[in-house]
């Protein structure tokens, strides 16, 4: 009977950074498709839910201005934008020039000396994170140390004491 269990991967070269909120996400998920169409389309990923163009559909389609990356739609009494399908030409061709920038980019990273699995998984994993942005810089951590604070000397007082020792005979 055959297992249709679907396989996991714990691989770590299947996984990238998320450019928006750090942390790893799967190559091919749907937030990975997702945000390889944004950077395709030249489209900024955080307005994604902010698709209200206009609240009355009163006002003609045609007159409005309009990304290319992106429809405009009449749903519900508003009109909307929703971002176009990528053709695949444009895949093609998104993915040929990161290539290329990634193959420049890290050139120096292979060796002769690496297998060709190596490699594969190392193009991977620096290609899929071309195709969707560079990860979020990293913050650096703060380290709080606590000092112990200087003993206070009272210079008045201390002097007090050596005058009467130095005044008895």
């Amino acid at each position: 009977m055959p297992d249709n269990r679907k396989l996991t991967s714990s691989d770590i070269t299947d996984f990238v950074v998320n450019p928006i909120t750090g942390k790893l996400i799967k190559i091919n998920s749907r937030i990975y498709k997702q945000l390889l169409k944004d950077k395709i389309l030249n489209l900024d990923n955080k307005t994604r839910k902010d698709n209200i163009v206009y609240d009355n559909l009163d006002i003609d389609k045609t007159k409005l201005k309009k990304n290319p990356g992106l429809h405009l739609v009449k749903n519900n009494g508003k009109i909307k934008e929703y971002r176009r399908k990528v053709t695949e030409d444009e895949r093609h061709t998104n993915l040929i020039l990161n290539a290329s920038k990634v193959v420049k980019k890290h050139l120096n990273d292979f060796s002769d000396d690496m297998t060709d699995e190596e490699i594969f998984k190392k193009v991977k994993v620096l290609l899929s994170q071309e195709l969707i942005g560079d990860p979020p810089p990293k913050k650096e951590k703060l380290k709080i140390v606590e000092e112990k604070p200087m003993e206070i000397y009272d210079e008045s007082g201390s002097d007090e004491s050596n005058d009467s020792d130095s005044d008895s005979p």
